[in-house]
């Protein structure tokens, strides 16, 4: 009964994002608002908008309060007085499905990309908010570009790959 129930949350999920984009997509058609096609700088700004927005709630520290909301924390002191969160999964249910969702960037970016690519259509107001997320998006693409060059020459110095390094509230 747990596989077929936790199915059935699943489908639920899916049920309720197509209704988001279909729903989402016949608001707007309705209204005039829907395009034909669109502009490359149109689709790179929703683009890296939807990326940054997906790593922010998968990876980011400074949103796993809301990652928290889905999983099942249990507080672990061992013998010297040390306390540690144990973060696991739910057993089965909604949180779990949305917890599942939460911790896979590539689904999670579907759902950003399509609310992000609605509201973007929706209302010239979300302009600015995507662009700032869009260009933060590029900014994370150009960090993560630049470490990579920084390790692979460290690494070819003989220094090797860092084995720490300050994260701050960044996943």
């Amino acid at each position: 009964m747990g596989r077929d129930e936790q199915n059935l949350w699943n489908f639920l999920f899916t049920l309720f994002y197509a209704l988001v984009l279909l729903g989402g997509s016949w608001w707007l058609w309705s209204s005039g608002r829907l395009p034909i096609g669109i502009t490359f700088f149109d689709a790179a700004l929703i683009t890296l908008a939807s990326f940054r927005l997906a790593r922010l709630f998968v990876y980011d520290q400074i949103m796993q309060f809301f990652r928290d909301w889905f999983l099942t924390i249990t507080v672990v002191t061992d013998v010297g007085g040390n306390v540690t969160l144990l973060r696991e999964l739910p057993v089965r249910g909604a949180r779990r499905t949305a917890a599942e969702l939460l911790g896979c960037p590539w689904c999670f970016g579907l759902w950003t990309v399509t609310v992000t690519t609605l509201i973007y259509f929706a209302t010239p107001f979300a302009w600015l908010p995507i662009l700032i997320f869009a260009l933060a998006g590029a900014l994370n693409i150009i960090h993560s570009l630049i470490t990579l060059i920084g390790w692979k020459s460290e690494s070819l110095a003989g220094g090797g790959v860092p084995h720490s390094h300050h994260r701050g509230t960044c996943g």
